[in-house]
């Protein structure tokens, strides 16, 4: 490859890195039934979609959780909360939710389109009595 093409890449790549907005989602709540904020209100139109999935950080692998979308014909809005397993106005299920486990890292992601999209990643500890969520990193550790 030329310099002057390897370069005009880069350029490229660097332009398209410069268009996405990744904003940061903070769990919180009951630990079988978390709520998800961004820390910005995302503009979600026809399509955009919100999901939970369980993360393997080893692996780099996902299972998928629950999965909502913004209906079609629906009027785009602002959303910046949601609780798990509740249908924000304007929103369809495309998958039914799925009990949440201890000690699994999960990842919330808002996907807005444009994009601009929010995550964040959890768990759920149990320590034999009670059961305790956490914000965590991509490999489980607590965030400091």
């Amino acid at each position: 490859m030329h310099l002057s093409k390897a370069g005009a890449l880069v350029s490229i790549l660097l332009m398209m890195s410069a268009c996405q907005e990744i904003y940061q989602i903070k769990v919180f709540g009951e630990p079988f039934a978390p709520v998800f904020e961004s820390e910005k209100p995302l503009y979600f139109g026809a399509g955009a979609s919100i999901s939970l999935s369980e993360y393997d950080w080893q692996t780099n692998k996902t299972v998928q959780v629950w999965l909502i979308e913004r209906a079609q014909g629906a009027k785009a809005a602002f959303v910046s909360r949601v609780k798990y397993g509740e249908l924000p106005d304007g929103f369809v299920a495309l998958t039914a939710t799925k009990p949440l486990k201890p000690e699994v890292v999960y990842v919330a992601y808002f996907s807005a389109g444009g994009g601009t999209s929010a995550l964040g990643h959890f768990k759920i500890l149990y320590d034999g009595t009670t059961s305790k969520l956490v914000n965590v990193d991509s490999r489980g550790e607590p965030k400091q």
